[in-house]
């Protein structure tokens, strides 16, 4: 994993196999481990446009060098993994095997995610104009209220289901 700013981190809640998942800088990729960190394999590379500069320490939305920004494990199941970048979002069914983009409902005029959480079977996303949501099985995603740029979500645990976000 040398040579690449990390700039996600996520992992299966299980104890075992202990999968962990990384997501890199610019050009992005995401990394998987099955045994708690002693091997990585690259499972992802988000795609490029031939004008993405090389530099490895920059990230930039379309048409720069995209990165991955976040990644969430569904803790009811871990099969699918989903990972926040700067040209949309990936969703894995495979624990990171094969991917798609999952941008049904998402802004596509900015596309960056910058934050996932799971909370009670949903998962929300932050991106630039605001939280989105979608319920498990869903297809498409939902815009919520709250319309200003999110790079950070935050679940409260006690007045459930209240959530903090912030630019």
């Amino acid at each position: 994993l040398s040579g690449f700013p990390y700039r996600a981190l996520g992992g299966d809640n299980r104890p075992s196999p202990k999968t962990l998942y990384a997501g890199s800088g610019g050009p992005g990729s995401v990394f998987v481990s099955v045994n708690g960190g002693l091997n990585w394999n690259r499972v992802l590379q988000v795609p490029q446009t031939p004008e993405s500069p090389e530099d490895p320490n920059t990230c930039h939305p379309w048409p720069g060098p995209h990165c991955v920004l976040a990644i969430a494990v569904d803790p009811a199941s871990p099969s699918n993994v989903y990972v926040g970048t700067s040209a949309g979002l990936y969703k894995s069914a495979d624990r990171g095997t094969t991917w798609t983009a999952f941008n049904s409902g998402l802004n596509t005029v900015a596309p960056t995610v910058h934050a996932l959480l799971f909370d009670s079977g949903s998962l929300y996303a932050g991106m630039v104009d605001g939280l989105y949501k979608v319920t498990a099985g869903a297809t498409s995603w939902t815009h919520l209220s709250l319309r200003n740029q999110v790079h950070t979500i935050a679940a409260e645990p006690t007045t459930h289901p209240r959530y903090t976000a912030s630019p």
